[in-house]
């Protein structure tokens, strides 16, 4: 067992099963704006990869996943796979009441940069797992007991005048109610948990 500093709550190391509380990690149950998505080559070598492509509005330009139920007080790892696009740099939010947070990865020196609140000190991870795309992630205890949001944008949240040729590509997101992230579990419409 790992003691929670934040929350100092008993987290285990080994469990003998893990869920990902993200309910469909497809691209069917996204949600945003002001990007397309179409599908790439996965860091499986399978065609489940998403790849993100800016609209030339002037908006916010981002895709995410919700309905990801947490509780108040409880530590949940956050990962994603990233592969580089036209951007050096990609950010990952989840700026809800719930989880209150941003990861922001850096492809040029293979760095990950994370701030928010209750964050989980040296949670954060960056791992390369080749043909260009990153295994990335933190944990973070939290806030509210409620559903949270997590979201992959090109640059930020913030609106710009999108440009086309801009893509990133991603996959995988996973939530986990424990302090490291596990191997990815793909869902569907629900929640799954794997032994």
């Amino acid at each position: 067992f790992w003691l929670n500093d934040i929350s100092s709550e008993l987290t285990p190391i080994h469990t003998a099963s893990r869920t990902n509380l993200v309910p469909n990690t497809s691209a069917n149950g996204m949600t945003g704006s002001g990007v397309t998505i179409s599908s790439s080559i996965g860091p499986d070598g399978t065609n489940n990869g998403i790849k993100m492509t800016e609209t030339s509005a002037t908006s916010q330009h981002f895709k995410g996943f919700g309905g990801i139920s947490v509780v108040a007080g409880l530590t949940y790892a956050i990962s994603y796979f990233i592969k580089k696009g036209t951007y050096d740099s990609v950010a990952i939010f989840t700026n809800t009441a719930q989880i209150n947070s941003s990861a922001t990865i850096n492809f040029a020196n293979e760095t990950i940069t994370v701030s928010g609140s209750n964050l989980i000190s040296n949670s954060k991870f960056i791992r390369n797992e080749g043909n260009g795309w990153y295994r990335v992630g933190y944990a973070a205890v939290a806030d509210a007991t409620g559903n949270t949001l997590i979201y992959t944008a090109v640059k930020s949240l913030s609106s710009y005048e999108g440009n086309t040729s801009n893509f990133t590509e991603f996959f995988g997101p996973q939530v986990e109610q424990d302090s490291r992230a596990s191997a990815h579990i793909p869902t569907s419409g629900s929640a799954v948990t794997v032994a």
